[in-house]
This record gives structure tokens, C-alpha cells and sequence, in this order.
């Protein structure tokens, strides 16, 4: 008989619904496009498809990141058969066959063409127990009651009448294979489309194989029962206000935790894997994988305190850790927060353990879900959890650190995760401080000092690398740093004009990325919102763009603490002192000194915007108007030097002078006295020019006046050669 076949969906939103197979097959991914589009997280763009030939399904992966399985192993191609389960990320589907028509005693499904949806194997809950002995001798081959949709009401009839007794006949404690075979550790399922290739099998002989298979399959269940280490005859045990619901314990069909993009391997429902109960959830790890599954989203309060538990498994080189990520319910995705998640220790080792632990809600989110994290880091193994849940408890503890609106979060079991808010928002995230880019981040000690926050690593340590996540109206606002000035030099503030390094000083980078060397202090934001980090030792900083927010990457050896200064009152008034002194420096005609004060606001306190803006405005146009003098110096120069006019090179020596003093100490200063020694250099060779070319022509007047015996005359000329030799 033909055969048609079928993907009916046995987890997820589109549970239960069934997906005929074309005899063109079908594509399978998460994409737009493919024949069979699967929206969940856990299913690649282009995940697998579905090929008909010979009256066989090949199923084949195209490179998928979750991996595609039959019957729980990942495979590559296979040909398939009737009755297997597949599972494409975390996806999982039944795999089926109808004929197209009756034949005979054979076990069969419902035709595709059928005005009613494809038969599917009942769940034992879904049948009465007594359903059997129910079945009148009168109805051959009428269907259960739990199903009398299943077959037009007329098939029946259509059966020939010289077969009745091949179902009128069965035991009233008859129970098809495929019921006896389905149970909790679903392992070991035999399907009635598996049995229907057996079309001349007599009742009796199905029930003998059947018990059969049944056998076999209780066995390798107990198999895998006694192949753990923890005793599975451990009842689940509820958890009074559990946000996760029935998702805790893995009994039910999984429809609600997924695996994430790009994840090597995923965790899989495993009745191996189970603390109580039949069921947890597990991964095998090769070296370097691994693996993140997360819960449903569940609304929570940000005033208020999570709890997160779970009983985690660890073997061979595998880490196992519980987080929690916090996002939020927006209806305006561009107005979002990008999410976070912040963990608990990791656990190693081959038992079960519980870990638990609690923490804030961040600031302006509100939503979470557990998340469980397995990675392969020093060999292969695997992990496992059970028992998962998030409980909400009362108002939060109180921050580490405050200072009036602002506010200074440590979180995480060891707390180790930094975030910083002013008021509900969230300026802040993913706070690390770290030995070095490969270690893990250090435990955190946080406190307040009167107008800024300081954190340290637990203990006396120093650390030599620092991470953050500007987040946010901060991240939109802006970014600039201040170098360190040159070991010696004076301050733009103080006195003589040094010469200042293009690397110090104030520079603004705006809102996209940047990398600058022998940086003091980074300025985050603007205004009221302005945030300043310092580590005390010179740092090397790397900034990159990620959608809204930006990441920092800080190198900053051998320090011993960071410190975030978050009230500016003190320096503002600093910066309004200066910019008075410079607007009346320039009424006066000191455009260095104007120069000077504008500088050392930017340099010193550049916290207030408006006099930011207004700094560096004046500083480029007096700058630029200064250097406009000197280029028309320098084409009067041009032309003393062509024409070796040592009259005009004075007279561009004094108007420089001019320059430099209207200037003093500025940037206009310095390229002037450039340009006058480079002057000065001109003039030189000019007069020894002048001088060489004077000797010649009195040399060649004393000896006419000694050809001629004009002694006198001669004796003058050689007193003018004797005083030029001389350079007088």
C-alpha cells in the first residue's frame, strides 16, 4: 500500500498540530521561506530538511547549531521510519505514515484527505481504563469513543462482512501494543504505525510482541534509573509560589525552555538527567562546547528580591551555573534596555546540588527567567538540572552603595557583577573587575565617599582589567576621556609654556567607538547624568558599539581600586571661575591667556556642557586666527628668502614677536617660536652670505690699491677686512 507521511508537532505553541510530508518534501528552518517555519529560538535559519525517495524519508541537517536528532541522537542523514521521534533544536515531532487505503486486519491511521485531523497515539491519560471491555462485538471496527471524529461514520460499514470476527473477538482486557508501551520514561514507545507493517500478524501475536518490546523497554528504562548516582524513586515536591509553574520539574510535555543561538550543544529532557520525579533536563559536552537553556519569561517587581534554586549536575570537565536574565516588557523595542543576566558560582563534581541564591531586580526591568549555562572548559562531559524555580520575596535589600538619586549594585553569588542607576535608570551594567582578559571576575567590595563610589576587590588585591556596559540615555549621550599629562610638565593651569603632548589632555570621542592609550579618567554622559571612572593608574581603553549600548574594555595594571564620581558641584564652580577669567582675557586683548583658561577647564573640569561647548569653540577660532597670522608672516619670510632681503626678515622678526606675546603660552605661542627660529636659521646664512660676498670685493680693492702704491688707502681697506673677518 501507498503510504503518506506526517510530522504531527508533540512540543511548543503548535503542540499537536500535524504537518503532511509533499512528495517534493520539506525544507525546515526558522527563517521566512521554508516549508516548514519553526519560530522558536532553539531552530537555525536554516535548519534541515525532508526528502522523499524509493517510499523512503531522508532527513537530513544542514549544518544546524542546536542539532537535529532521531530518538534523542543527533545525527546528520538518516533514513527514517514510521513511529520515530525527531527534534529539531528543542523542538520535538513525532514522525508517522498512513496508507491510503484499509487492507484487511492491518493496523491503520487515517488518510491526509480525511475531512478530520490525522490520528495520533493517545496518551494513556486520554483513554478511559474500562474503554476496552467497552468495545460491543456488534462494531468490528469502529474506533474508541475518546475519538469518534477520527472515521466518517459510514467506514465501518465498508468493512467485508466475512471479517468480523478478526476484532469481535478480543479479550475484553485487551490493550493495543502501542498503549502498553507508552509510560512515563517514554522509552522503548512502540507505535501502531510501526505495528501496521506487520499486516498479517494476528491479534494475539501483536499482544506477544508488544509484551515483548515492553519488557525490553522497561528493562533499559531501569537501566538508565539505576545508571545515576541519585535514587529516581524521589517524589517532586511543589514550590509554594514558583513563577515557573509547572515548567520546574520536566513531568509535563516540555513546551517552554529553550536553547540559545549559536549554542554548540542543547539541553534535552532525559529521564537520566532526573533529581525526582522521571524527567530532567541534560547535555553532553565535548571539549570546549557548550550548552544554555532557559525558562519561560515571568513578570516580576522592580522594588522587589528574586530567589533562584535548582539542583545541578556536573561531570567530567564540565561547569555548570544558574543565572537569571532580566529584561523588560517594552512595547517600543528601540526604547528596550538590552538584556542582562547575572549568575550564581558554578558547581563541578558527579552529585546532584542545590544552589540557590538571591538578588535585586535591576533597575527599569521587569521581567526574568531562570537561565541554566553548561561549558566544556578543561575536557568532556555533561550536565544536568532538575527542581528548577524563581520565587518573588518582599522589598529588595538595600543597595551596596548610595548617594542621594545615584546608586551602586553588587550582585551575584560571589557578587561580582556591577551595576550603577540614578534614580529607576539604569546607567550601568556588567560591571567586572579581573586579574587578567581570561580570569574570571573578581569578588566586589563596594562603598560611598562623599561625592563618588569605590569599588575593590574583596580582600587586598589589585586587579588589571575592567569591564562595563554603558546602557541606555547614558550610552546616547556621549563619551570623552582625559589623558595623563607627561611626567614633568606643567599643567595647561600653571606657568611656563611647556610644550603639551598630542596624547593628554580632554577629547571627546560622542557616542561611537574609540581606542586611546595613557588615558586618567573616562567621562560617561553629560550633565546632571555624568558619570567619571579613575583607577588611579594610567589606562588603556577600547570602546565598541553594540546596538544602544556601549561595551568598555579598560586595561589598567596593578590597580587597586575604581572609583565612579558622581556629584560634580565642587568642580562646576571651578569651571565657572575659569570660563569668567576667560571671557575677560579676551576683552583685554590675552588671547594666550584666554587660551590657557579654556584649556584648563577642558582638562580639569570638563563637566558642565554648555562651557564644554563653549571651551572648545573659543579655542578653535583664536587658535585658528593666531596660525592665519603666522601663515601670512610666513609668505613675507618666503619672499626675504628668495631675494635675500635681510631687511625684511627683521621686520617679520618683530611682527612674530608680536604674535607670541599676544598669544603667550598657547599653541599659537609654540608654532610661532617655531617659525622665528626657523627664521632665525634663514637670516644666518643670509648675512654669511652678504659677509663672504663683502670680503671678496675688499680683497680685490686693497690689491689695486697696493698695485697702485696708495698706501693709505690700502692700509683703511685692510682695517674694513681685518673687522668683517671678525664679524663685527
Amino acid at each position: 500500500m501507498d503510504q503518506r507521511y506526517f510530522l504531527r508537532f508533540e512540543s511548543g505553541e503548535r503542540k499537536g498540530e500535524t504537518i503532511p510530508i509533499p512528495a517534493s518534501g520539506l525544507t525546515i528552518g526558522r527563517r521566512p521561506g521554508h516549508t516548514l517555519q519553526i519560530t522558536d529560538s532553539s531552530v537555525s535559519g536554516n535548519h534541515a530538511e525532508l526528502r522523499i525517495a524509493g517510499g523512503q524519508v531522508l532527513l537530513k541537517d544542514l549544518g544546524s547549531t542546536n542539532g537535529t536528532r532521531v530518538e534523542g541522537q543527533r545525527v546528520q542523514e538518516q533514513r527514517l521510519q514510521p513511529g520515530e521521534r525527531l527534534q529539531f533544536g528543542t523542538v520535538e515531532l513525532f514522525f508517522g505514515a498512513e496508507e491510503s487505503a484499509d487492507s484487511g486486519d492491518e493496523i491503520r491511521l487515517e488518510s491526509a484527505d480525511e475531512p478530520t485531523a490525522p490520528v495520533r497515539p493517545a496518551a494513556p491519560a486520554a483513554r478511559p481504563a474500562a474503554q476496552p471491555a467497552a468495545r460491543p462485538a456488534a462494531q468490528p471496527a469502529a474506533r474508541p469513543a475518546a475519538q469518534p471524529a477520527a472515521r466518517p461514520a459510514a467506514q465501518p460499514a465498508a468493512r467485508p462482512a466475512a471479517q468480523p470476527a478478526a476484532s469481535s473477538e478480543v479479550p475484553s482486557d485487551y490493550l493495543p501494543a502501542a498503549e502498553l508501551l507508552e509510560g512515563p520514561a517514554e522509552l522503548g514507545r512502540v507505535s501502531a504505525e510501526r505495528l501496521a507493517r506487520s499486516a498479517k500478524v494476528s491479534r494475539p501475536g501483536l499482544v506477544v510482541v508488544a509484551l515483548a518490546l515492553l519488557g525490553g523497554g522497561v528493562w533499559y528504562w531501569l537501566q538508565g534509573q539505576q545508571g545515576g548516582s541519585e535514587q529516581r524513586s524521589r517524589p517532586v515536591e511543589p514550590v509554594i509560589g514558583n513563577l515557573l509553574s509547572e515548567d520546574y520539574s520536566f513531568e509535563g510535555e516540555r513546551d517552554s525552555w529553550s536553547g540559545v543561538e549559536g549554542a554548540p550543544q542543547a539541553f534535552l529532557r532525559n529521564v537520566a538527567a532526573a533529581y525526582s520525579g522521571d524527567y530532567g533536563l541534560s547535555c553532553d559536552l565535548g571539549t570546549q562546547e557548550w550548552a544554555r537553556t532557559r525558562s519561560k519569561l515571568v513578570s516580576i517587581g522592580d522594588d522587589k528580591e528574586l530567589v533562584a534554586s535548582a539542583q545541578l549536575r556536573a561531570r567530567g570537565g564540565v561547569r555548570v551555573r544558574l543565572g537569571l536574565e532580566f529584561s523588560q516588557g517594552l512595547a517600543d523595542e528601540s526604547a528596550r534596555l538590552e538584556p542582562i543576566t547575572i549568575f550564581a558560582r558554578p558547581i563541578e563534581g558527579g552529585a546532584y546540588e542545590r544552589v540557590e541564591w538571591s538578588t535585586n531586580v535591576p533597575p527599569g526591568y521587569d521581567r526574568a527567567r531562570l537561565v541554566v549555562d553548561a561549558r566544556a572548559e578543561t575536557g568532556a562531559g555533561s550536565a544536568a538540572f532538575d527542581d528548577a524555580s524563581v520565587l518573588m520575596r518582599g522589598k529588595a535589600p538595600a543597595p551596596a552603595a548610595e548617594l542621594g538619586e545615584a546608586r551602586l549594585f553588587v550582585l551575584g553569588e560571589p557578587a561580582a557583577y556591577g551595576l550603577f542607576a540614578r534614580g529607576g535608570t539604569l546607567g550601568i551594567s556588567a560591571l567586572e573587575l579581573r586579574e587578567g582578559a581570561e580570569q574570571p571576575p573578581l569578588s566586589l567590595e563596594a562603598s560611598a565617599e562623599q561625592t563618588r563610589f569605590r569599588l575593590v576587590p574583596s580582600g587586598t588585591g589589585s586587579f588589571s582589567q575592567l569591564r562595563l556596559r554603558v546602557d541606555g540615555a547614558l550610552a546616547g549621550r556621549g563619551m570623552a576621556t582625559l589623558g595623563m599629562p607627561a611626567a614633568g610638565m606643567a599643567s595647561s593651569a600653571g606657568g611656563a609654556g611647556a610644550a603639551k603632548p598630542a596624547e593628554a589632555g580632554f577629547r571627546s570621542h560622542g557616542a561611537s567607538g574609540f581606542e586611546r592609550e595613557n588615558v586618567a579618567r573616562v567621562l560617561l554622559g553629560s550633565g546632571r547624568d555624568l558619570v567619571t571612572l579613575e583607577a588611579g593608574v594610567p589606562m588603556r581603553v577600547r570602546a565598541l558599539r553594540e546596538d544602544k549600548a556601549l561595551v568598555l574594555q579598560i586595561d589598567c595594571p596593578q590597580a587597586k581600586a575604581l572609583t565612579l564620581q558622581v556629584d560634580f558641584r565642587e568642580e562646576r564652580k571651578s569651571a565657572q571661575d575659569l570660563a569668567a577669567t576667560a571671557r575677560a582675557a579676551e576683552k583685554k586683548g590675552e588671547l594666550g591667556s584666554c587660551i590657557q583658561q579654556w584649556s584648563a577647564l577642558l582638562d580639569s573640569y570638563p563637566f558642565e556642557e554648555p562651557l564644554v561647548r563653549e571651551a572648545e569653540e573659543v579655542r578653535a577660532r583664536l587658535v585658528q586666527q593666531g596660525l592665519g597670522e603666522l601663515r601670512e608672516l610666513g609668505q613675507s619670510l618666503e619672499r626675504a628668502r628668495f631675494f635675500q632681503l635681510p631687511e625684511l626678515f627683521e621686520q617679520c622678526r618683530v611682527q612674530m614677536t608680536a604674535v607670541a606675546q599676544r598669544y603667550a603660552r598657547s599653541e599659537v605661542e609654540r608654532a610661532t617660536e617655531e617659525q622665528m627660529q626657523a627664521m632665525e636659521t634663514e637670516l644666518s646664512g643670509s648675512r654669511a652670505r652678504l659677509r663672504a660676498r663683502e670680503l671678496e670685493r675688499l680683497q680685490a680693492i686693497l690689491g689695486a690699491l697696493e698695485g697702485s702704491g696708495s698706501k693709505g688707502l690700502a692700509e683703511q681697506v685692510r682695517r674694513a677686512i681685518t673687522a668683517q673677518q671678525g664679524g663685527q
